[in-house]
């Protein structure tokens, strides 16, 4: 039967974006899409439905999405990334890379700076994680029941990752006396790294949910 050819549920929501009508012909078989392109990431991926193969994303998330990750700075733009899913060998290894411009505050002038995050990741989606793993907190293995993987999840934990411990300007105009408001006496504050924030995020989601 001619026409486009209908699938009953989609590979991934919110919304499902071919680039491209080239698989669209008349009398063309039913196919796998190889390569997703999308001004958006789509939020959650069925690995299910995959099947055997390497697929492809590209595209954005967008700052609403990324709500850990601003609260860990003074603002946030929208994050482009591109993640590789292959199904190959019998599991999901999902990799890519993702950059978003972050602003944080300098902690010598105390004023905001930009900060481009860079990141590049490469983890194994699992149907659950187990309290060993938990408690190594590995960032080989990725939670996705019943192969629901959570795709923006899995981009902002990696861009919390990539803030900076102590962030400073690289100009030596950049007020280098480490300035402190508490009382005398009171020693320095310390600084979170970017995993330290990224688990106590993690920790109150975690209240939130219970």
């Amino acid at each position: 039967m001619g026409g486009l050819q209908h699938w009953n549920e989609p590979l991934f929501c919110p919304q499902r974006v071919i680039a491209g009508n080239a698989f669209d012909r008349p009398r063309s078989r039913a196919y796998h899409p190889r390569v997703m392109q999308a001004d958006a990431l789509p939020e959650w991926i069925d690995l299910q439905r995959l099947g055997p193969g390497v697929r492809t994303w590209q595209g954005e998330v967008a700052p609403a999405a990324l709500d850990r990750l601003a609260a860990a700075s003074l603002s946030v733009s929208p994050a482009q990334a591109n993640v590789r899913i292959d199904t190959t060998a019998g599991q999901a290894v999902v990799s890519g890379s993702a950059t978003c411009p972050v602003e944080v505050r300098c902690e010598r002038c105390l004023e905001a700076m930009a900060w481009p995050i860079e990141t590049t990741f490469e983890v194994v989606a699992v149907d659950r994680l187990t309290e060993q793993d938990d408690a190594a907190e590995t960032a080989a293995e990725v939670e996705a029941p019943k192969g629901r993987l959570a795709l923006h999840r899995i981009i902002e934990d990696e861009l919390i990752l990539g803030l900076p411990a102590v962030p400073r300007h690289d100009d030596t105009n950049c007020d280098g006396g480490q300035r402190h408001f508490g009382p005398d006496g009171e020693p320095m504050p310390k600084h979170r790294s970017g995993f330290e924030a990224l688990a106590v995020l993690k920790g109150g989601r975690s209240d939130e949910e219970h």
